[in-house]
């Protein structure tokens, strides 16, 4: 079937992503959020710090992943903590937490990234179900944009996925050779994606976060394909499918 071209992302979205590196250079803002605790499907209660806004007029929630606990990344990394601070400055409800393993969350690092999605889920699915958010945006930083970008491609809901520093040139490191999958995910996750970086990251050199872009490029490309051939395989593609495979073809973007 042939993909119509999609609609453009919603205005809070080009509103809000782009400004997070703006964000980022300004001073502190103040933290609204209180503790909290979340429970992921599989059994694994985890720390965290929520702030809902109500009544929610952007029904959207923010979720924000800090970078590698076992190197002591936390909820309280002070990038986690700004991005948070400027979405709830928005009016955004938003979710920060700790991975299992870290804090005083439940569980243990999995080590290869995979476990620590359901951690994601958790959180997008408490602003869903307690804050009433009826689409998120995820926000990783370092590690956490690692499990942050990869759940996307596990949920209908993600408005924008935005990656900060992703770890590219350590990724085999950090999912234990398990990186294709991850990226696969990203890949195949259907809401825009940006990638953020400075030019002297101390893991990741822009040559490859340009290989990055380019290998997302691809990958979604071929996840789009996929999706048509599985949707439309003896018959027309319904609309929504068309759309679903657009956006997955052409919803990456990279900022440095």
């Amino acid at each position: 079937c042939m993909p119509r071209p999609a609609p453009p992302p919603p205005p809070l979205l080009l509103l809000l992503l782009p400004l997070l590196l703006l964000s980022l250079l300004r001073p502190a803002m103040p933290l609204m959020d209180a503790p909290a605790f979340l429970h992921t499907r599989d059994g694994i209660v985890l720390e965290a710090a929520v702030y809902v806004k109500r009544p929610d007029p952007s029904l959207v929630g923010a979720v924000v992943c800090h970078p590698y606990a076992p190197l002591g990344g936390s909820a309280n990394d002070p990038v986690v903590r700004k991005v948070a601070a400027y979405f709830q400055s928005k009016g955004v409800s938003t979710v920060r937490f700790n991975f299992r393993g870290g804090g005083a969350s439940g569980g243990a690092a999995s080590w290869t990234a995979a476990a620590e999605r359901a951690d994601v889920h958790a959180a997008a699915d408490y602003l869903r179900d307690t804050g009433g958010a009826r689409a998120v945006v995820l926000v990783g930083y370092s590690y956490g944009s690692i499990v942050a970008s990869a759940t996307a491609g596990e949920r209908n809901d993600v408005l924008g996925v935005a990656a900060l520093s992703y770890p590219y040139g350590y990724l085999w490191a950090l999912t234990l050779f398990r990186g294709s999958a991850a990226l696969g995910s990203f890949a195949r996750a259907k809401a825009p994606k940006l990638l953020l970086a400075g030019d002297s990251d101390d893991f990741t050199s822009l040559s490859k976060y340009s290989d990055l872009e380019a290998r997302l490029r691809v990958d979604s490309e071929l996840a789009a394909e996929e999706l048509e051939a599985r949707r439309g395989a003896g018959g027309a593609c319904a609309p929504e499918d068309r759309v679903a495979a657009e956006r997955t073809r052409s919803g990456t973007m990279q900022i440095v």
